[in-house]
């Protein structure tokens, strides 16, 4: 059937068996494009080259098939990225406000220890300048620790033993 190349460059077609049996059409199936070509080329029976044609259309169907499948899972993935792309943005300006709102609270932080202790240190010399504060101030850590608590009555200087349960405010 197959005869030798017109072409010496041509690669040797493979011998194939009767075009109409069966057999014949996957041996045929299994070659490559370019024996296809060559066989079609020293083919003289039309039966041959219908069956070669049908298979090299079969492929090139498949090929497109595949190509046309691969352009749309591109497609998708390129329509994914973008969506990516702008969520990744969204959220890095998010990110960018969060930070600014964290710095400028960490300064609001560091202003207030600060004024804390400004605060904290101006009581203790007030507690240390005046005989009576300092009392109400033990006063104050006896009754959260639950102890009786003794405050002057009178400017006599004479105390009162008084009993603090739980349920009272303190103040």
């Amino acid at each position: 059937m197959a005869t030798e190349p017109a072409n010496p460059s041509s690669p040797p077609c493979p011998p194939i068996s009767s075009p109409s049996n069966p057999a014949a059409l996957a041996e045929m199936d299994d070659l490559t494009t370019t024996e296809l070509i060559f066989f079609l080329e020293s083919s003289f029976h039309h039966s041959e080259f219908a069956m070669a044609a049908d298979i090299l259309r079969s492929r090139e169907e498949l090929a497109k098939a595949k190509a046309a499948k691969i352009r749309d899972e591109m497609a998708a993935r390129d329509a994914t990225i973008a969506d990516l792309r702008a969520q990744n943005g969204i959220l890095e300006k998010e990110l960018a406000a969060l930070r600014s709102k964290k710095n400028d609270l960490e300064e609001e932080i560091r202003a207030w220890r600060s004024r804390y202790a400004r605060l904290e240190v101006w009581v203790l010399r007030q507690i240390d300048e005046n005989p009576g504060l300092k009392q109400r101030e033990r006063g104050r850590a006896l009754k959260k620790e639950g102890a009786p608590l003794t405050l002057p009555c009178s400017p006599s200087k004479t105390h009162l033993l008084i009993s603090v349960s739980d349920s009272e405010d303190g103040g």
